[in-house]
């Protein structure tokens, strides 16, 4: 299966705060994932805003459910922080 654009930016930007929470506190790095979230967030609501509104269909470009996997993302977003 071929890796799409989302999964190698998701794997980026794990990789870069998980880089910084090797370098420092675990409240940085919970920080940081907080900041991923609430960009996610806004996303949705633009999603929602400017898409969902106006279209009946749940499916996004490729088909996926993007309302649905933009909320996902969200969520494990915010699950990867250190607790």
């Amino acid at each position: 299966m071929e890796e799409d654009d989302g999964d190698r930016v998701n794997e980026s930007l794990t990789d870069i705060a998980r880089a910084v929470w090797e370098q420092a506190e675990p409240a940085l790095y919970n920080e940081i994932l907080e900041a991923m979230a609430a960009f996610r967030e806004v996303h949705f609501g633009w999603a929602q805003q400017h898409i969902h509104q106006w279209e009946n269909d749940p499916r996004g470009t490729g088909g996926t459910p993007y309302m649905q996997g933009l909320r996902q993302l969200i969520e494990e977003t915010r699950a990867r922080k250190i607790r």
